[in-house]
């Protein structure tokens, strides 16, 4: 293997795709790209098919995290632009079954007074006969199974029913999702010419209905979901490696903005959904005469209220002294990867203060890189 293209969430944080980028370098893999899951589902649906243009919806329910994106499909898939996107990283099937496993823990102990989850035997066998229960009842109207613990046991039976309105609210979720992200492209419902399923958990029959209501599209269910990504990471590398292929071009969006602390608050440089690999500055002032410091904190979120976003770097730049309220200008860029690059400028005295190198204090350094990539092949 020469080469690798790894998929990630499209709603994850730089922080993350960049360790992910990371785990593929110290497994030894020459990364090719990061490319983000929707888009390449939307290239496993469309490859090798005539008139393939048009507004594209994909719905991705894996087992832990959430994602909907807009993408406009032209000239036979040479042009991926993604529009919006949009999701949740901490939904995915694993709540469906939470659902499920909640009950059964409350309808246990109603009836013999046990707690479940004080059984870690127990607890383990309800969380695999909660997934299957929930894979049951998308193929049937009624499913069961035993559970016990401390001697005693029950009979959990559920019908698909009872199913749906355990977990509507987790649906609903996702509905609001895909609202928000149609919102942000700009579109009505009835622009979309296609509906993609991804990821396990769309074979709930309550997820597919709510999509045909809400879209008026049935959504499309011809490849596994469970192999769509893949199968599109695929065939996005091969239109990076082999010449004689249709080369791919994807126009990917950030999935959250990005700005720079500026007294106390988010001040947004580049919003979310925007093209990508993008660039973008703005004027900042010096807070003080002479002033020799300049504290930059790069923000990703959408609130003005730091205590609901992520900083992802910061850094320590020295700056000549100037009166109070010099410009600064700040420049932003996130490359086709979705990288964060910044740097910054004393236009008082017209010279860069260099690029700043965004430490994320979550992720690994390269010489730990290179040590866990020693380390991984002795």
């Amino acid at each position: 293997i020469t080469g690798a293209v790894i998929t990630v969430p499209a709603y994850f944080f730089d922080e993350q795709r960049k360790a992910t980028q990371d785990a593929g370098e110290i497994a030894g893999l020459n990364v090719l790209g990061i490319i983000n899951e929707p888009t390449a589902a939307a290239i496993a649906y469309c490859h090798g098919q005539a008139n393939q243009e048009g507004k594209v919806l994909v719905y991705d329910l894996g087992g832990g995290t959430f994602d909907v994106t807009i993408m406009d499909i032209a000239n036979d898939f040479s042009d991926v632009k993604i529009l919006a996107t949009s999701g949740d990283r901490m939904l995915g099937g694993f709540n469906f079954d939470n659902e499920i496993m909640n009950k059964v823990i409350e309808d246990f102990e109603n009836q013999y007074g046990i707690d479940l989850s004080d059984d870690d035997e127990a607890l383990q066998e309800l969380r695999l006969k909660s997934e299957n229960l929930k894979k049951a009842l998308s193929a049937r109207p009624k499913a069961s199974f035993i559970i016990s613990s401390e001697g005693e046991k029950m009979k959990v039976e559920m019908t698909r029913d009872e199913f749906d309105e355990l977990t509507k609210s987790l649906v609903d979720s996702t509905k609001i999702r895909m609202e928000m992200a149609m919102d942000d492209a700009g579109l009505k419902w009835s622009d979309l010419t296609k509906v993609l399923l991804v990821g396990g958990s769309t074979r709930i029959p309550a997820i597919r209905e709510m999509i045909e209501e809400l879209t008026g599209i049935a959504p499309s269910c011809e490849l596994n979901p469970d192999e769509a990504v893949a199968i599109g990471a695929a065939y996005y590398a091969n239109s990076l490696t082999n010449e004689e292929s249709v080369n791919i071009k994807v126009i990917d969006v950030n999935s959250h903005s990005l700005g720079i602390v500026a007294s106390g608050m988010n001040d947004i440089i580049l919003e979310r959904n925007t093209p990508l690999p993008a660039r973008k500055s703005k004027i900042f002032y010096t807070s003080c005469d002479n002033q020799t410091e300049l504290l930059t904190q790069v923000v990703e979120g959408e609130d003005p209220e730091l205590e609901y976003d992520t900083i992802v770097g910061e850094c320590l730049l020295e700056i000549k002294p100037h009166p109070k309220g010099s410009e600064v200008e700040v420049e932003m860029s996130y490359d086709k990867n979705g990288m964060i690059h910044v740097s910054v400028r004393d236009l008082s005295d017209n010279c860069n203060l260099g690029e700043m190198a965004v430490e994320r204090k979550s992720n690994i350094t390269k010489e730990e890189i290179n040590q866990k990539k020693d380390e991984l092949e002795n």
